[in-house]
């Protein structure tokens, strides 16, 4: 059943927000929320938080390739800064080129989130963290397309 709902809440994700993503994203909060534990209120910033949370998981997601390329090639390769950096990049080149078609939904999703958490919350003036978390990858991707 978790399945099922998780499934439908993504599906939601990749259409405009709406009422069936609301409803989606708190049936599978009903789903997860053990037998006599409180459950989750359906107003406040609580999608918000949510989607926020999800769009920062996802971008943490699609950084993993290159943290990890620095992480295995460290800061010198023989002795040289300037090779370390070479390989970086070809490494990170070689991956991007691998993984284009994977990572496209990934990053369609990232920023689904992040117009999720705008659209859902009720004052974003006072979740001020949706501005560096949300809007700002939106801005970014439409001026990278600009």
């Amino acid at each position: 059943m978790i399945t099922q709902l998780s499934e439908s809440v993504v599906d939601l994700m990749l259409s405009p927000p709406d009422g069936r993503l609301r409803d989606a994203t708190f049936d599978l909060i009903d789903a997860l929320t053990p037998t006599g534990d409180a459950r989750i209120p359906r107003s406040g910033h609580v999608l918000c938080q949510l989607f926020e949370q999800v769009a920062l998981g996802l971008q943490r997601i699609i950084d993993v390739p290159g943290a990890v390329i620095d992480e295995l090639v460290g800061e010198e390769v023989a002795g040289s800064r300037i090779l370390a950096a070479c390989v970086k990049v070809l490494l990170k080149r070689a991956v991007q080129v691998a993984m284009e078609n994977a990572m496209a939904p990934l990053v369609v999703l990232h920023l689904n989130a992040c117009i999720c958490a705008l659209t859902f919350c009720p004052a974003s003036e006072k979740h001020r963290s949706l501005e560096e978390n949300c809007t700002m990858p939106l801005v970014r991707d439409r001026l990278s397309r600009a």
